[in-house]
């Protein structure tokens, strides 16, 4: 169940910026400013980010200790952890350096980094979404 949140959240996160919107709020309400090359807006939605993947992540490491792996829940958590730490590294950790590197002015650098950041992205996801529906059909076989 904590792992359909998380992709509910990805969902509207996607369609409906959250990150980004409530990035934008806490920009003007802390007042935050540019650094490290890095924009005012993205010290904002890095801290959404945050807050949103401690909560969830938290619900997640609690359902996993709390749970038993009769339904095998803790097998399918093991199994899409790595390719979420995939997802999250080249969604937060590479897109803020893709930012970075726009200092440098440096267009195939750029490139580069922007193929490694959305490339993993789409990796992960893919993996995320076939182990998801391969545990869906074994499911509803057995």
């Amino acid at each position: 169940m904590i792992w359909a949140l998380l992709f509910f959240y990805f969902l509207l996160d996607d369609a409906n910026q959250i990150h980004e919107q409530l990035g934008s709020i806490l920009v003007v309400a802390l007042d935050i400013n540019p650094a490290l090359a890095l924009r005012a807006q993205d010290f904002g939605e890095l801290a959404v980010s945050l807050n949103v993947g401690c909560v969830i992540l938290g619900a997640m490491a609690y359902t996993y200790l709390k749970g038993d792996n009769q339904t095998g829940s803790k097998d399918f958590t093991r199994l899409q952890l790595p390719w979420l730490g995939v997802l999250i590294f080249c969604g937060v950790f590479v897109d803020m350096f893709h930012i970075q590197i726009g200092f440098f002015k440096s267009p195939s650098l750029t490139m580069i980094v922007g193929v490694i950041e959305d490339g993993g992205e789409m990796i992960a996801a893919s993996f995320l979404t076939s182990i998801s529906v391969e545990r869906a059909l074994r499911i509803r076989l057995h």
